[in-house]
């Protein structure tokens, strides 16, 4: 019998991952059934070693192969709900910019009229237009043009602040959908770390449990290291901050 092991939760660091007294079990039951039927052989093991001496990678071998294999395809689904998600975003986040554009346009619509009303009557707009006018005194005609100016001006100049508010409204919606969408997108990479660690704590367990039952399991066990399982690229750039979460400019 082995003695004096490490554990399989010393092999991995301890975490809140799932890992079911089921599995564990059918872990542990693989890993006593192939120690008892002396698989892998210590001459098979000693061989691979051989092969990757040099390269800085682990010997993984049968059930071993099973488990990184089913993380791998596990992985990969959630990389695609990872891109599906990340597709839904890009053509959110460009509708809201779209939007943005469209409020700044109105902005420049408005204050172009701003402008424009409040340039100063010229003497053609200061002369009468009908019977009633003809009869008014420059001075009341002037004051009728300048009030109806600062009326056209006001209004204008309501326009061109609602304009203003509908751009920093809608810089505030494009806001809240980036934040949204990070915070969808990073279910799929929480879930993914989960998944790393659980098959972690399986070939841990599987391993212990061989090394546990097999013949040669003192000389197998420290030559059937756990193998390093790189979290994915997409995965680490989930928990970075993303060059475009601010609204657009």
């Amino acid at each position: 019998m082995l003695t004096d092991r490490p554990s399989a939760q010393d092999m991995v660091a301890t975490s809140d991952t799932s890992y079911s007294a089921a599995l564990r079990r059918a872990d542990r039951d693989r890993g006593t059934q192939d120690g008892e039927q002396g698989i892998p052989a210590l001459a098979e093991v000693r061989r691979r070693q051989a092969e990757l001496a040099g390269t800085g990678k682990s010997v993984t071998v049968g059930y071993q192969l099973v488990l990184l294999a089913e993380l791998h395809e596990k992985l990969t689904e959630l990389h695609a709900q990872f891109l599906q998600m990340s597709r839904t975003a890009g053509l959110e986040l460009d509708r809201c910019d779209e939007r943005i554009e469209r409020a700044r346009e109105d902005v420049l619509r408005w204050e172009q009229r701003v402008e424009a009303a409040r340039v100063p009557l010229t003497p053609e707009e200061l002369l009468p237009r009908n019977r009633e006018e003809q009869r008014w005194s420059d001075a009341m005609l002037r004051h009728r043009r300048e009030v109806a100016r600062s009326r056209r001006v006001m209004c204008a100049q309501e326009e061109l602040e609602h304009a203003r508010d509908q751009v920093d409204r809608r810089r505030a919606e494009r806001v809240a959908a980036v934040r949204q969408h990070q915070a969808a997108a990073s279910g799929p990479g929480t879930r993914a770390r989960g998944l790393v660690e659980l098959y972690q704590r399986r070939v841990a367990e599987y391993l212990a449990a061989l090394a546990q039952a097999h013949p040669h399991g003192r000389t197998l066990y420290p030559l059937l290291s756990l193998p390093p399982v790189e979290l994915p690229t997409w995965v680490l750039e989930t928990s970075s901050p993303s060059a475009d979460t601010g609204s657009s400019s």
